[in-house]
């Protein structure tokens, strides 16, 4: 038990701190999946690299919608594993770090068409500045739409232009056509480990 634990925290620690990014690659176009793999290999940035920390504390409006959506997120990161399973069923993904890779003022991953976002989504329907995630103080995320042409969603919900939502690992996430899936770094290493992989076997 003890090294599987280690054989964990070793994978964890491997990818850093944040969270994996599984796009899907099955129905996408060749540049697309081409320029996941060629950024994939760029060196990357942690986040608030001048305090040595990742994460970062929110502002955003605080209302009881925005509280309740928090809470929920929380709620689900209990039952993460069965849904990260279904999630990950549904097609063939590639895998990146959600990281900076641009050492850059700004504390956002930026997520976009642009050659300097650090998720770089090379896709007619996703816009040149399209989203970003942050991460507040108790490591739980935030995806912001910068006011796409084509949206953002979240399990089927579309984001207002400029609002942030609570995401956790296993949520859908759609930027104009393109699928993705938020994944937590120990919840991949804990399906895999299982024995079971995506679809269950």
């Amino acid at each position: 038990m003890q090294a599987a634990n280690s054989a964990r925290a070793a994978f964890v620690t491997s990818i850093g701190e944040l969270k994996l990014l599984a796009v899907r690659v099955d129905r996408a176009p060749v540049d697309l999946v081409k320029t996941l793999i060629e950024t994939s290999s760029r060196s990357s940035h942690h986040w608030m690299r001048r305090t040595d920390t990742t994460g970062i504390t929110m502002v955003a409006p605080i209302t009881d919608g925005f509280l309740a959506a928090v809470a929920a997120a929380a709620s689900r990161k209990a039952a993460t594993g069965d849904i990260l399973r279904e999630a990950l069923s549904r097609g063939t993904f590639h895998f990146i770090t959600l990281t900076k890779r641009w050492d850059a003022t700004s504390e956002r991953v930026t997520i976009g068409r642009w050659s300097t976002s650090d998720v770089l989504l090379r896709h007619d329907s996703v816009s040149v500045t399209h989203a970003w995630i942050e991460q507040d103080d108790r490591t739980l995320l935030y995806l912001g739409d910068e006011g796409s042409t084509n949206g953002t969603q979240i399990n089927g919900r579309t984001l207002d232009p400029g609002a942030m939502a609570p995401v956790v690992s296993g949520d859908a996430i759609r930027f104009g056509e393109v699928e993705t899936v938020l994944v937590d770094a120990g919840d991949y290493w804990d399906l895999v480990a299982s024995g079971r992989g995506p679809d269950g076997r």
